[in-house]
């Protein structure tokens, strides 16, 4: 549901735009078959459990460095956290 299977038919060098790629002339079976058996490993993957996304989400006080960003433990920023070097 969240996939665009556009680039994923591309990088098997058949040649259009999902949905319609799997009716077309040409190129239509080769992506019908290759669409279903991404949706196998798809279901397999989540049925199994192959992968357990972790991660973490956080909001700190910030402030430019010229071009780095320095994150702060604090409001008051006299705790430097880490900086993000760009």
């Amino acid at each position: 549901r969240y996939i665009d299977w556009t680039p994923f038919f591309q990088t098997w060098e058949l040649k259009g735009r999902y949905p319609k790629i799997l009716d077309d002339e040409d190129q239509g079976p080769a992506a019908r078959q290759l669409f279903e058996d991404a949706q196998a490993m798809l279901a397999k993957i989540i049925a199994e459990k192959w992968f357990a996304p972790k991660g973490v989400i956080g909001f700190w006080p910030a402030n430019t460095a010229g071009d780095d960003i320095r994150l702060f433990t604090d409001e008051a920023r006299s705790h430097e956290l880490a900086t993000f070097f760009t």
